[in-house]
C-alpha cells in the first residue's frame, strides 16, 4: 500500500524564537525600572532631609547666639563685666558669621537684625571694658530685641 498523497500530514511548527539581544534588553530595561522606582523616592526624600538640616542647623546658630547674649546680659548684670565681654564677643563673632554665611538671604528682617547687632559691637564692647553701668540696659535691650526675633520667626515658620 502507498501512502495516500491526498492526505497531507502536518509537521509541528515550531514558535518563532526571540533572539536572545531582544530579551536581554527587556531584561535591562526591567532592571533600569526596577532601580529608579527604587531610587528615586530615597533620593527626593534625601533631599528633603538635607535641607531641613540645614534650616535646623541655623536654628541652633541663632538660639546660640541668643543664649550668649543672654549670658552676657545676666554678667553684666552681675557687675561682672569681664564674662560679659566674653559672652558678648562670642555673641557678635556669631552674628556675623551668620551674615557672612548669607544664611538669611530670604529672610530679609532676620538679615537686617543681624546687621544691626554686628554694627553694634564696637560700641557694646567698649562700654563693656569700660565697665559702664549703662551696657546693662543695652544687652538687656537687645537681648528682648533677639528674643522678638526669635520669637517671630517661630511665628512665620522661619520664612518671612
Amino acid at each position: 500500500m502507498q501512502p495516500d498523497s491526498s492526505v497531507k500530514v502536518d509537521s509541528p511548527v515550531a514558535p518563532p524564537r526571540r533572539s536572545s539581544g531582544g530579551r536581554f534588553l527587556i531584561v535591562l530595561f526591567l532592571l533600569a525600572l526596577a532601580f529608579g522606582a527604587g531610587y528615586v523616592p530615597q533620593w527626593l526624600e534625601s533631599r528633603t532631609l538635607r535641607a531641613e538640616l540645614v534650616t535646623a542647623d541655623l536654628e541652633l546658630h541663632l538660639a546660640n547666639a541668643h543664649r550668649r547674649l543672654g549670658v552676657a546680659s545676666q554678667e553684666a548684670q552681675r557687675n561682672n563685666y569681664a564674662n560679659a565681654a566674653e559672652a558678648a564677643r562670642q555673641f557678635f563673632d556669631e552674628s556675623a558669621t551668620l551674615v557672612r554665611m548669607n544664611a538669611f538671604d530670604g529672610e530679609p528682617r532676620t538679615r537686617v537684625a543681624l546687621l544691626a547687632y554686628v554694627a553694634q559691637r564696637d560700641q557694646v564692647m567698649a562700654l563693656l571694658a569700660a565697665a559702664d553701668p549703662s551696657s546693662r540696659e543695652t544687652l538687656a535691650s537687645l537681648f528682648l530685641t533677639m528674643d522678638g526675633v526669635l520669637a517671630r520667626r517661630a511665628v512665620e515658620g522661619g520664612k518671612e
